[in-house]
């Protein structure tokens, strides 16, 4: 996370759903972190959006090596 100091719209909230699913959601806005038009291609856009209910707003963090 970004310390406060740099600006609130530069912070997320995490929520766990289930089996390493979250949504992201921005602090400042209250929207939430959303793949544009539920695509998963490479290049796709990344917009944020006004609720979590759809699976294009849940995200898998999964761990890589030591790290997530």
């Amino acid at each position: 996370m970004v310390p406060q100091e740099t600006g609130i719209d530069q912070l997320w909230e995490i929520t766990h759903f289930s089996n390493n699913v979250y949504a992201v959601k921005n602090v400042a806005t209250g929207r939430f972190l959303n793949v544009e038009g539920i695509a998963c291609g490479n290049g796709t856009n990344v917009i944020t959006w006004t609720h979590s209910n759809q699976d294009n707003s849940r995200w898998i963090i999964s761990k890589e090596g030591s790290e997530y």
